[in-house]
């Protein structure tokens, strides 16, 4: 113990950090913006800068250059008369008299819920599945992903119920998966529905396309006929019998039918919605190029298409140097006051100028890559993209991971397939076994995107006639598996949810 010193030792050490720069942070802060984003930095840029001058601006009116908030009148001075007073007594009545901002579907279905008798645990599983709906009132996401496995309470009885809680609220016919659903639960709900109009309602809408009873009858009878439909009957569980099936009946079910209402939601308030605006326009050009592509910039190609990389510029303001304000600053006395607070002001203008053109350029030189590399999906659509996380991506493109997360965070890109975030190109590698149908199709990958994945499920479930027994996501998985795709059920399941598309029970 006695050698034991408590007393403060001083010592020099060298060390070598690097430190970011303010202009570093701030060019990664506008890689990391989207265009709106980017423009609200503009604009207020331009407002805090006199040296910067608003020459455009595509959702601007009227004049060429912004106002500044400093010139815009805040005081009103006048004399008071009868007619003055007169307008102001009708404008107060005018904003007494309108009416208030509607309420948004959430919000008036979170009231419902507030005054419901539920228990805690029911009242948050249905407030998550209200927050689920569009402005349509159906779900975007699969309401089972919202199950917590851990929790031994959160079974399918327990979700029927909440679904149930929800669709007997105002309006009827809301947290369902589609229009069909929709309508098929609004009749249930009311109670009055002829048994041919539930039977249609019950995955059998196209049998009323076109609405004219003859036909929807002779469609109706060929289904009954139907040899699957003959051993669904001899169970004794057939919804009515072939004599029910007449001109007058379908006519009434047709017309109850219509009656229904198949957007329930759509009284209600939808500016919450948000519009998707791309933040790079992808533009190709099959065949060889002429002069004036040339001159446009088709500079990517694979043998087969030419593509055109573009900035979203459509929605962002153009601005320039003030050539007054440069003008001032260089007749300006020198080492006064003035000529300093006008050169400081020119060099912070520039140097803004310069980061909005650095950001671009490595905005569109990484999107450049990534049509190359995934040219495969920008020729043929979705269902065609190459695996490739963010950190391989980065490796290719010789930047940081970071970096390439803060160009994709937030973005969109738009092509002739659509308009899709630019996350949605980094996918995993799935292994895949080699099949004789490979094979025969010359084809050799081993690995596959998550995207291929989700395409196979989608055709395969898309491929079901009406009236066969849904496919389980156990079922999925063996057929998947007999492609050579090695996928768990619960992987099944989750992809499933991401295409939007609902269980084997519910479908």
């Amino acid at each position: 113990m006695s050698n034991i010193s408590l007393g403060q030792i001083q010592k020099t050490a060298q060390i070598q950090t690097q430190r970011l720069s303010q202009r570093q942070i701030q060019t990664l802060n506008y890689i990391g913006m989207n265009s709106n984003e980017l423009r609200d930095e503009i604009l207020s840029a331009v407002e805090e800068n006199p040296a910067l001058e608003l020459l455009s601006d595509t959702f601007s009116e009227g004049t060429s250059t912004l106002k500044r908030k400093s010139e815009l009148p805040s005081v009103h001075t006048g004399t008071s008369s009868a007619a003055g007073e007169q307008a102001a007594r009708d404008f107060q009545l005018m904003l007494e008299s309108t009416p208030a901002p509607e309420k948004t579907l959430q919000e008036y279905l979170l009231e419902q819920l507030g005054i419901s008798k539920v228990s805690k645990e029911e009242y948050d599983f249905c407030s998550l599945l209200i927050q689920n709906l569009d402005s349509n009132g159906f779900y975007t996401i699969s309401p089972e992903s919202f199950l917590d496995k851990n929790n031994p309470r959160h079974t399918e009885t327990f979700l029927e119920k909440c679904l149930s809680i929800i669709r007997h609220f105002e309006p009827a016919g809301i947290c369902v998966q589609n229009i069909n659903e929709s309508l098929y639960v609004q009749a249930q709900i009311k109670g009055d529905a002829p048994p041919l109009a539930l039977f249609i309602l019950n995955k059998h809408l196209d049998f009323i396309i076109p609405p004219a009873a003859e036909k929807v009858r002779k469609k109706i009878l060929e289904y009954l006929d139907s040899e699957e439909r003959k051993k669904f009957a001899n169970t004794g569980k057939a919804e009515f019998q072939k004599n029910l099936v007449t001109v007058a009946n379908i006519q009434e079910a047709i017309e109850y039918i219509q009656s229904l209402n198949p957007y329930p939601a759509r009284d209600f308030d939808s500016s919450s919605s948000q519009y998707i605006r791309p933040d790079v326009y992808v533009v190709a050009k099959k065949g060889c190029l002429e002069k004036e592509d040339l001159e446009k910039g088709f500079v990517i190609n694979d043998d087969k298409s030419y593509f055109r990389i573009l900035p979203a510029n459509d929605i962002l303001p153009v601005v320039r140097i003030a050539p007054d304000f440069k003008k001032a600053s260089v007749e300006t006395a020198k080492n006064s006051e003035a000529e300093n607070f006008l050169r400081s002001q020119l060099q912070s203008a520039e140097a803004f100028l310069d980061t909005l053109n650095f950001r671009n350029q490595v905005i569109i030189n990484a999107c450049s890559i990534l049509v190359q590399k995934q040219k495969d999906f920008f020729e043929n659509g979705p269902g065609n993209l190459k695996p490739m996380t963010q950190r391989q991506f980065a490796e290719v493109v010789g930047i940081h991971e970071s970096t390439v997360s803060r160009i994709a965070d937030s973005k969109f890109l738009h092509c002739e397939w659509g308009t899709f975030p630019l996350k949605y190109f980094f996918t995993t590698a799935i292994q895949k076994k080699i099949t004789m149908e490979d094979v025969s199709a010359g084809n050799t990958e081993t690995q596959v995107s998550t995207d291929t994945v989700l395409l196979e499920i989608e055709k395969i479930l898309s491929s079901q006639k009406p009236g066969e027994k849904r496919l389980s996501d156990q079922k999925i998985a063996d057929l998947l598996a007999q492609k050579g795709y090695q996928i768990a059920r619960r992987t099944v399941a989750k992809y499933r949810s991401r295409l939007n598309i609902a269980s084997s029970y519910n479908r």
